[in-house]
């Protein structure tokens, strides 16, 4: 009897510390939720998309929470092939203010609900990024929405202080690769452009023409452009499409940009000083030249 009565004993406290943790559980509990903001506005990325390099991307989202209060929101990036990181703070903008923190910690006053916008720039290399926004409950429940831009273009790059000399300099000089920067000779086939000589009075004429006009054309960039808006492959064709055609040799001109296509890739090209040195009969060099920066 003593056994029996202990076994009874032992079995009814099994199913009342049971009955007590199921009480704990919560099976009716929802999860918070998160999606892109219905009728955004115009601009607002609401779905996958493409985008140029370096443009803001502007997103409107609207949290709402379940069963629990919603405790912190985070913004990842994932590049095509890498691992998902956190979105830097450095250039992230949360209604129109600098961002403090990514995640960020949701306050008391949003805790049952928000609607928040976004901007941050775009990538400046072509490819694919997936950006995911994960949204946690004080009670570790989550959701999450994502969308993938797709870059067109890439960022720019700079090569600065670079010469065209005079043609009648020594060899070597009297054209550049824009590629590199390299000066080569004038009629060399690495050269894109080319300086002109001397005029008849033996003072460089400061001109320069496309070193093989039949596979490269020379624009002049269309008033008001700013060299240093220039930051994009895609700004590049734009304004090459929207500047004037040059033809023969060129007088160069302090400030000027020159938008350069060669093949189908365009460089954009600004000279930055004119140096003059004295021609050859009069104890000089010939090696007057050009100083110019360049895009591509």
């Amino acid at each position: 009897m003593k056994n029996l009565f202990y076994y009874l004993l032992t079995g009814f406290l099994m199913i009342g510390l049971s009955s007590c943790g199921d009480d704990l559980i919560d099976d009716n509990a929802t999860a918070p939720s998160i999606d892109f903001t219905t009728n955004p506005g115009v601009g607002f990325i609401t779905g996958n998309t493409s985008a140029n390099a370096g443009v803001n991307l502007k997103v409107k989202i609207t949290g709402t929470k379940g069963t629990d209060l919603l405790r912190v929101l985070t913004l990842t990036s994932q590049k095509s092939g890498e691992s998902e990181i956190n979105v830097p703070i450095t250039n992230l903008v949360k209604d129109g203010q600098a961002a403090s923190s990514n995640p960020i910690l949701i306050p008391s006053s949003d805790q049952s609900g928000f609607t928040y916008t976004f901007e941050w720039p775009n990538s400046l290399e072509m490819g694919d990024v997936t950006y995911t926004f994960y949204l946690e409950d004080v009670n570790g429940r989550k959701d999450d929405v994502s969308f993938r831009v797709t870059t067109l273009g890439r960022g720019l790059s700079l090569i600065t202080a670079k010469l065209l000399t005079n043609s009648a300099s020594p060899a070597g000089r009297g054209g550049i690769d824009l590629y590199t920067g390299k000066e080569y000779g004038s009629t060399n086939d690495t050269s894109i452009l080319s300086a002109n000589g001397n005029l008849p009075n033996l003072d460089w004429s400061q001109e320069f023409m496309a070193t093989n006009p039949n596979n490269t054309v020379i624009r002049s960039a269309k008033a008001g452009l700013d060299f240093s808006s220039l930051s994009t492959t895609i700004d590049l064709e734009n304004a090459y499409n929207e500047g004037t055609v040059l033809t023969g040799f060129i007088k160069g001109t302090i400030g000027a940009i020159y938008l350069v296509n060669k093949n189908n890739y365009i460089w954009a090209v600004t000279i930055t000083d004119i140096v003059l040195t004295p021609p050859l009969p009069s104890g000089g060099d010939n090696l007057d030249h050009f100083v110019l920066d360049i895009k591509q």
